[in-house]
């Protein structure tokens, strides 16, 4: 290993090494560092560590080396600066393995198709979505008027699958939203009803349950699928449980319908649990600061 090596280890909230984390090398004056600025990127082995054994150098004075370390799904963590030999902590609420897809405001732009994070799905753009680049605690969101949406693509998640979304309506009293999730076949969405002011989760059968009532501010709202134990959530709280039967999500859209809303991020999870849903909401929450 050569002197000006940088190396050091990425372990869990447990302490136990995390293979195949994503590593990055910058310099630490870059505040949001784009693809272009990242001098190198590795990835762990089986131990956790990462080394990078050659680097340009710094300029002697301000340019410092910032390590990142990123889950192997390409989700920040942790941040490190200029410490060889670092250990990198990630929290224990990282994602978790069931999150099959995640859309953030932050990877589309005004009136473009939406595709998810690693490109694992694209939505289409119907209408001119618009992003407003400090919508929600510093991060962007897609604003959707009343004829705007994205979707609606094929997908196949069976039970027990989830939905959990960061969104707002920016007025109340309007006609519902379908918001995200599936509104053809098996049906089966979150929805702001802003005629009956309430955040609820809809499946074919039994219809809508759950009853918070909607307000112009941010929301977590999570809906799990799973047959008799099926629940509408918002900020983190049960309200509203439900026998949905079996069911499977097999489009996937999220819609304005005839209500103005802003959306700063969603998720879908596949072959899911309860608590897979609460940590979805947690990591979110840390992001976004809502509840």
């Amino acid at each position: 290993m050569a002197q000006d090596d940088i190396q050091g280890q990425v372990v869990d909230g447990s302490g136990n090494p995390v293979s195949g984390a994503i590593v990055e090398l910058t310099l630490s004056y870059q505040a949001s560092p784009t693809d272009e600025q990242v001098v190198r990127r590795v990835t762990t082995d089986s131990n956790g560590n990462y080394i990078f054994d050659y680097h340009p150098d710094g300029d002697g004075t301000t340019q410092e080396w910032h390590v990142s370390a990123y889950s192997h799904d390409g989700t920040a963590y942790v941040n490190s600066f200029n410490n060889p030999g670092v250990t990198a902590e990630l929290p224990s609420n990282a994602i978790p393995d069931s999150v099959e897809y995640q859309f953030s405001a932050s990877s589309v732009s005004d009136g473009s198709d939406w595709t998810s994070e690693g490109g694992g799905l694209t939505l289409s753009a119907n209408g001119t979505p618009t992003v407003i680049s400090d919508g929600k605690n510093g991060e962007p969101v897609v604003r959707y008027d009343t004829a705007d949406w994205h979707g609606a693509a094929s997908v196949s998640i069976p039970q027990p699958f989830g939905l959990v979304v960061v969104y707002r309506p920016r007025a109340t009293g309007q006609n519902s939203s379908r918001g995200v999730g599936d509104d053809s076949g098996d049906r089966a969405f979150l929805d702001h009803d802003g005629a009956g002011s309430a955040y609820q989760t809809f499946a074919e059968s039994p219809g809508y349950f759950g009853s918070v009532s909607t307000d112009t501010n941010y929301h977590i709202h999570a809906g799990y699928f799973d047959g008799a134990n099926s629940e509408n959530r918002v900020d983190g709280a049960t309200d509203g449980t439900a026998d949905v039967g079996s069911i499977s999500l097999d489009s996937l859209q999220i819609t304005s319908s005839d209500t103005d809303i802003d959306v700063a991020e969603f998720w879908v999870l596949s072959n899911t649990t309860l608590s897979d849903v609460q940590e979805s909401e947690s990591h979110l929450n840390n992001k976004y600061a809502v509840f």
